[in-house]
C-alpha cells in the first residue's frame, strides 16, 4: 500500500519463512512486477475491527509474509484456518481499495 501512497517505487526483499529462498519485488503505484521466484505468494489474515484498532501489528503485520511458492505457504495455512494465500497482484489490488477508502483524498483518487 505504500508505493501508492508515497507516489513512488518500493523494492521488497525478504526470506521465504519456509525454505529460506530470497524473495525480491518491485511495487509501484501502478502495480507489482520483477517477482523472484515467479511463483511467490502471501499469507494474509482479515483481523478483527477491534484487533485493528488495539493491535493492528500483532494481528496483522505479524502475519503476512512472502513464500516461495503456494506449497511453501501450506504450513502457515495449516495453523492459520482463517487466513489467505494471495498472490502479490491480489495483495497490490486489496492494497488499493484499502487506499482509496482511507486515504482517497491524500492520494489523489476520489473513493469509489
Amino acid at each position: 500500500f505504500l508505493a501508492e501512497i508515497l507516489d513512488g517505487p518500493a523494492e521488497i526483499s525478504s526470506r521465504c519463512p519456509t525454505t529460506g529462498i530470497r524473495i525480491s519485488l518491485t511495487v509501484t503505484p501502478q502495480g507489482v512486477s520483477d517477482i523472484e521466484p515467479a511463483e511467490t505468494v502471501m499469507s494474509f489474515v482479515m483481523p478483527t475491527a477491534e484487533a485493528r484498532c488495539t493491535d493492528l501489528r500483532g494481528s496483522f503485520c505479524n502475519h503476512v509474509n512472502f513464500y516461495a511458492s503456494p506449497a511453501a505457504g501450506d504450513a502457515w495455512l495449516a495453523d492459520h484456518p482463517n487466513g489467505r494465500i494471495i498472490t502479490p497482484q491480489e495483495a497490490f489490488r486489496l492494497a488499493g481499495i484499502r487506499n482509496r477508502a482511507a486515504f482517497g483524498e491524500v492520494i489523489g483518487k476520489p473513493d469509489t
